[in-house]
Parts: structure tokens; C-alpha cells; sequence
């Protein structure tokens, strides 16, 4: 067996080992060239970024000057790569509109209402706190998003050897500095990474242009104000609340106060559509405003509404408004109380009751009825049955309803339409005397005394007991609108009466 040559053994491991060594130096150095080379090729990337950076940052403080929160301006940068600009041109576009002056800042509300550009909701209080440029260059990809790998730290061994020639090339390259702050490392880390980030998630900002208060505007105000305040007397609900109301008067005034309801509330959304293009500046539309809302007997009362307008809108009145002042108030007009003297009718009921009754008598009704069966004829009544039901009745079913049961027991018992009949001219006195009106005269025929003309004042003073009664001894009637006066009721007859 040959003896082991351990010195030729020795030389070609170090042999082999000093090839390897140098080869991991000269892939190292191959290494370095091609970063270097690439960051070179890179720095182009990383400047054009910078650019866009500087840009939007530069834009975004314009915003601002203009009258944009910070927060606003991040949003906007988290929108999208054009978002800063967007804002931008948008709220230069509404200062032109507006009419402002150069260094004239918008106010909150005016960038609320002019453009739809929310804030975004939670916005993290250290990016506010930072400077704008840098945040546009997180943005815009300017700055290392997360931390630049840091090579291992090689042991003595494989420094001696060389298996850390790489990684040492790669903490030259991390620590020398090629580009400002940034060295060969970060300019090849960036240019692997997105060129926009957003620092706020799901950021939006959809922008609106405010509409021109212009002549078609205008034209579309008025013919709009008076279709809007003629829709609204014409709808069957106010119809049937119109129907209710027995003087003409009263109608009027409950028409004027629909027309001006639906009015004020056309003129307010077109009023916050308007607001800041002119639509307070218009002569023409101020003066429709105020006619619209005149009111009969009430001096400068479309005045007052508009001043109340211009409050609201945080604009100058012409004269001050007080929270206390009630002359912009129209009376609303009640519908006359009516007098039937029965009880409240109740819910109908599923039944069988082939002979439904009619509500009955009230405490009034009763007192009126028996006054006018005693010393009579008469042998009763009901209110709730009529002679049809009575005839169609059998006697059993009659008995139920505690009514006369035999042809021969009618006789003088009086029947709902005979009831009525009785009631009839209790009803109308007392259907005028509960509903009389401040300032309107009314015919009094008093029984061998004649026709006066009284005042509610007057009427209130008299009893109700003299005008009810199958015959009473005063009926009330309303005048016709040109129907002559007879002569004033004195106070010794009302004194009789009292």
C-alpha cells in the first residue's frame, strides 16, 4: 500500500481554498459593479419620483393656502397619484367662482359645500404632525417602504475565507452614501417597490362644481316658486281641509299660509344650491322673495322673511330679527266646531244587527227634546231609529230596543227624522254662536222685539239656552256679504238674555 503524501495533501487544499477565496472576492466585486451600475441606472427613477414628490407636496401646500385642512390635503394624496392636483384645481376653480381676491381663503363650510371631498374618517395624528414633503415622499415612493434588509454579520471563519465577501459588499453599499441621504442600497431597494403608496386607506374625494346662479337659473326660480306654490293648494288632503272652513275669509288666509309653506321650503333648497354663485346678489330674486311672502294687513312682512333668510345663511339683514318677534306668524284658521247635539259616534263593530243604531243624544240634545215633549201630545222619542226601521222591526226585536211595539203605540212617538226635525233650527243658532268671529257682524230676530244686528263680543253675553228649543226665542243667521245692517243690538236686550 502507497504511503499518504500529507504535503502534496496540504498544497492542493490551500491551493484549492486560495481559488475559492478569490473567486468569492471577485464575485463580490462583480457584485458591487452591478449595484453600482444599477443605482446608477436607478438615481434616474428615484429623481423623477422625487420630482413628483416635491411637486404634489409644493401643490398641497398651495391647497392649503387656499384654505384646505392638512387633513384634507392627505386625503386627497391618498386618493390617487393625481389626487393633490385634483384638490387643487378644484378649490381654485371655487375661489374664482366666489369672487375672491388672491391671499382670500376659503372658509370650511364653503369647501364643504362646493366640493364633495371628505376627510378622511381616521387619519393617523402623526402624519398630521409631520411635514407635508415628507409625505409626499412616502407617497411617491421617494423613501424606503419598510427597512433595507441588513446583511449577517459573518464569523472569523467566514471572513477568513472569504464567504462573507458579498454581504460586506453589501454593507458598504448600505452605508456609503450616493444620493443625498440615500446610498446605493436604498436607491436599488426604492426602485423595486410601487411608485405611489397611500398613507390613508380607502381614501376618496369626488369633486362637484358648484352651479352658476345664471339667467336660466333664475328664469327656473320663479317659474318653479310658482308651480311649487300652486301644486300646493291643489293636492286633495289640503282640499279636504279647505272644505272644512265655512268662512271665505278663511280660506284665503289657509291658502296664503299653503302657498308659503311650500314656498319657503323651494326657496331654501334653492337658496343652499345658489348659495355662493349668486343667487343673495340678485336684485330680482330678493324682490320675489319678499312679494312671496306679503302679508295682507302686516306691513314689510316679506322684508322680515327674508331677513330671516339671510340669517340663516350667515348673511347681513337688513334689519335685525328677534327670536320674540311673532308678526311673520299667520293665524292658522280653525275649522268651525260643529253642533250635531249627539254623543261621539264609536267605532263600528262587526255585528248582525240587521237595524244598526244612529249615535244618540247628548246631555243638550235631550234637554231640547224633553222640553219640547212635556205638556205635548207627544209619547217619546228616539234619535237612534227611524219610522223604516220601526215598520221593518218584529215585535221582539222592537221590545230590545225599548220602542213601542204596536201600531197603536206609535202614535205621537216621535222617530229619528221627527228628532231631527225638532233640532233643526237649535242646530243652526248653535252651530253660528260657537263659531262667531272677532270684526263680523250678525243677524239677531229676537221673538215681538225684531231684527238687530249684534257683534260676537255681544253674542257671547247671551245665553244659549234663548237660542235653542224647537222654537227659540232668538235665531241667529249669518249676513250675505252685501246684505244691509239692521239696527245695533242694545244692552238693555242683551241684559234680558243674560
Amino acid at each position: 500500500m502507497a504511503k499518504f503524501n500529507w504535503k502534496q495533501f496540504a498544497g492542493n487544499f490551500l491551493q484549492e481554498t486560495a481559488m475559492n477565496i478569490r473567486e468569492r472576492k471577485e464575485g463580490a466585486k462583480a457584485y458591487e459593479e452591478e449595484q453600482r451600475q444599477l443605482a446608477e441606472r436607478n438615481l434616474q427613477l428615484v429623481r423623477q419620483r422625487e420630482a413628483v414628490a416635491r411637486n404634489a407636496a409644493r401643490v398641497g401646500k398651495q391647497a392649503m393656502d387656499l384654505g384646505a385642512s392638512k387633513e384634507l390635503v392627505i386625503n386627497a394624496m391618498s386618493s390617487g397619484v393625481s389626487g393633490v392636483t385634483d384638490l387643487y384645481n378644484n378649490l381654485q376653480n371655487l375661489h374664482s367662482q366666489l369672487g375672491y381676491r388672491p391671499g382670500q381663503e376659503l372658509t370650511e363650510d364653503e369647501i364643504r359645500m362646493g366640493l364633495s371631498a371628505p376627510t378622511a374618517a381616521n387619519i393617523d395624528p402623526s402624519l398630521i404632525a409631520a411635514d407635508l414633503t415628507d409625505l409626499a415622499m412616502q407617497t411617491y415612493g421617494v423613501v424606503p417602504k419598510g427597512k433595507l434588509p441588513d446583511p449577517e454579520e459573518a464569523s472569523t471563519m467566514k471572513t477568513l475565507f472569504g464567504f462573507d465577501a458579498k454581504d460586506r459588499v453589501r454593507r458598504e453599499l448600505a452605508d456609503e452614501k450616493y444620493y443625498g441621504n440615500l446610498s446605493i442600497g436604498d436607491i436599488n431597494y426604492i426602485a423595486q417597490q410601487s411608485e405611489y403608496n397611500a398613507l390613508v386607506g380607502d381614501a376618496v374625494q369626488n369633486f362637484a362644481e358648484l352651479p352658476i346662479y345664471n339667467s336660466e337659473a333664475k328664469l327656473n326660480f320663479s317659474t318653479q316658486l310658482n308651480k311649487v306654490m300652486d301644486d300646493a293648494i291643489t293636492g286633495q288632503a289640503f282640499k279636504n281641509r279647505l272644505a272644512a272652513l265655512v268662512d271665505p275669509a278663511d280660506k284665503q288666509t289657509s291658502m296664503l299660509i299653503e302657498r308659503q309653506k311650500a314656498a319657503g321650503n323651494f326657496i331654501r333648497n334653492y337658496a343652499g344650491t345658489y348659495e355662493y354663485t349668486g343667487f343673495f346678489d340678485d336684485p330680482a330674486t330678493l324682490d320675489l322673495i319678499k312679494q312671496t311672502f306679503e302679508i295682507p294687513g302686516q306691513e314689510g312682512a316679506g322684508q322680515k322673511w327674508l331677513d330671516t333668510l339671510l340669517v340663516e345663511y350667515d348673511r347681513e339683514p337688513e334689519t335685525p330679527i328677534s327670536e320674540d318677534d311673532t308678526s311673520l306668524k299667520i293665524k292658522e284658521p280653525v275649522p268651525p266646531k260643529k253642533v250635531d247635539l249627539k254623543k261621539d259616534p264609536v267605532d263600528p263593530v262587526e255585528t248582525d244587527d240587521p237595524f244598526p243604531p244612529a249615535p244618540d243624544l247628548d246631555e243638550e240634545g235631550r234637554a231640547i227634546m224633553d222640553a219640547s215633549v212635556s205638556g205635548e201630545l207627544r209619547k217619546g222619542y228616539t234619535a237612534q231609529y227611524t219610522r223604516e226601521q220601526w215598520n221593518k222591526m218584529s215585535r221582539k226585536q222592537r221590545e230590545e230596543r225599548d220602542l213601542p211595539v204596536s201600531p197603536m203605540g206609535v202614535i205621537g212617538f216621535q222617530f229619528k227624522e221627527d228628532v231631527d226635525k225638532v233640532l233643526e233650527k237649535s242646530l243652526s243658532n248653535l252651530n253660528i254662536k260657537r263659531n262667531t268671529r272677532e270684526g263680523k257682524e250678525y243677524k239677531v230676530i229676537i221673538k215681538n222685539l225684531g231684527t238687530f244686528t249684534a257683534t260676537k263680543e255681544q253674542l257671547d253675553q247671551m245665553l244659549d239656552s234663548a237660542f235653542m228649543g224647537e222654537r227659540p226665542a232668538i235665531i241667529l243667521e249669518e249676513y250675505g256679504e252685501e246684505e244691509p245692517r239692521e239696527r245695533k243690538l242694545t244692552t238693555r236686550i242683551i241684559k234680558r238674555f243674560k
